[in-house]
């Protein structure tokens, strides 16, 4: 039984079964194992995508057609297509990854329904708090900063990325004075 449980530990780590049964007939001594195959990707359908190129959800997928669906890979999948969304000002996107099966009992699709939402729009930025550098000053460090032309042109966005490459900005400049105990809240 130890043997046996050990082979059966290693066929669930190729990745590659569902399921795995064993049963040992006593009289004729043949252990037989059953073994139920995880399906094939057959194709990767992406509806929804307005904002961002098909071809760039399909470069940050690890998922890939005609292998294993791999359960590990799709929650990775979903958590940098999320990311991505993020870094674009969408951060209200929703992400289903859905397998659909096909005529053919191996093979699945594998479906991304994305809901964009609305993307967020800066409206203005404020910095509080600062005694040793005026907010105006600060403020040109800034690349985050609401667009005069929001209201009538798709400008402005958030962008969490450039958000923190503000905030390491700021840091330079209190560093770059002397200042080696001082705090950055984001509110």
């Amino acid at each position: 039984p130890r043997i046996l449980s050990g082979d059966i530990r290693r066929l669930y780590q190729t990745n590659r079964f569902i399921d795995i049964e064993t049963e040992f007939n006593d009289a004729t001594g043949i252990l037989l194992v059953v073994v139920t195959h995880k399906p094939l990707v057959d194709k990767i359908i992406i509806k929804g995508n307005k904002e961002i190129e098909t071809e760039d959800i399909e470069e940050v997928l690890t998922q890939e057609i005609d292998t294993v669906i791999d359960d590990s890979a799709l929650v990775a999948d979903k958590l940098k297509l999320k990311e991505k969304y993020d870094n674009e000002g969408h951060f209200n996107a929703v992400i289903e990854l859905k397998i659909e099966e096909t005529n053919d009992p191996e093979k699945v699709d594998l479906v991304i329904e994305i809901d964009e939402k609305k993307s967020l729009q800066t409206d203005s930025v404020h910095i509080h708090g600062s005694t040793v550098f005026s907010e105006e000053s600060l403020l040109d460090r800034l690349q985050t900063s609401p667009s005069f032309w929001r209201y009538m042109f798709d400008t402005g966005f958030y962008n969490n990325l450039m958000l923190t490459a503000d905030l390491e900005a700021i840091k330079r400049a209190y560093k770059e004075r002397g200042y080696l105990d001082f705090k950055i809240v984001k509110t």
